[in-house]
């Protein structure tokens, strides 16, 4: 019998089967996976099917602030169908898609978790897979996951982005919220809010600008909790952010380039206890 294969928009009856796919691959996955559709909704999500039986999941998440960047979602083939070209020819099929939907980079994260049964990376084939489509490794966060489990972190751009010199900001930043990461073992992501004051000039420190003893009281509250680390992550045409954050102990570890515009890169700071 002929192969009948096609990539077609997630509906809400398709769930219990994505669920299924997923959880064949990585059962933690899987649930974080249903609260996500259940939380974000199904636009942009997208079923791989096999003589209509559905083999592959795949999707977009627009990045709310950016400039029509977008993360790669859920992408997973069932074990049983893997190494016969069908997760080259779902994710051929997404980026048309994307670019239809004229987005200008694209992310993804991976992990490089080792599985224990055959001693081999887990997600080896997915990365290289994307690697394959273009993507590049920007970065990677180590014991991100776990101890011993890395986040890696890749970006695609689909058209052409150009150097551009972005004008730092000055802004009053005030931190509004401390929580563990999900999928992660004891690793707190800071959260923060900003008030725009202008263009930044090099002037005298302005009242309300966050200090080294604001990081302080989220390394010491992480520290209560027995947390590993502690991220935050900011835009890089603020200034005034690492000389409090280097104070405190945070390491600058990577970027996501051209993240929220183009030239407009996402830093990403660490602090591990």
């Amino acid at each position: 019998m002929d192969e009948s294969i096609s990539l077609r928009p997630m509906l809400e009856d398709d769930v219990a089967a994505v669920i299924r796919v997923i959880d064949a691959t990585d059962e933690d996955d899987a649930e974080e996976a249903e609260e996500s559709y259940h939380n974000q909704g199904l636009d942009e999500q997208y079923v791989l099917t096999l003589n209509g039986a559905i083999i592959g999941v795949t999707g977009l998440r627009p990045i709310e602030g950016t400039d029509r960047r977008a993360w790669l979602s859920w992408t997973y083939m069932h074990p049983d169908y893997q190494g016969r070209g069908h997760g080259k020819t779902m994710m051929k099929e997404l980026l048309e898609i994307a670019k239809g939907y004229d987005v200008h980079k694209l992310f993804v994260t991976t992990s490089d978790y080792i599985d224990p049964e055959d001693d081999e990376p887990l997600y080896q084939k997915a990365i290289e897979l994307y690697l394959s489509m273009g993507f590049q490794e920007e970065f990677s966060i180590p014991d991100y996951f776990e101890p011993g489990e890395s986040q890696l972190l890749y970006g695609l751009s689909l058209s052409d982005i150009d150097p551009v010199d972005i004008e730092p900001e000055e802004v009053i930043l005030e931190f509004n919220h401390l929580g563990e990461i999900d999928e992660t073992e004891g690793v707190y992501g800071i959260g923060w809010g900003a008030k725009k004051v202008g263009k930044f000039s090099f002037g005298k420190k302005k009242a309300g600008q966050f200090t080294a003893a604001d990081c302080q009281v989220a390394i010491d509250r992480v520290k209560e909790w027995e947390g590993r680390a502690v991220l935050v992550t900011f835009p890089s045409n603020i200034p005034t952010i690492f000389e409090p954050l280097e104070s405190a102990g945070f390491k600058e570890i990577g970027q996501l380039k051209d993240y929220y515009e183009d030239g407009l890169h996402k830093l990403y700071f660490w602090y591990k206890l």
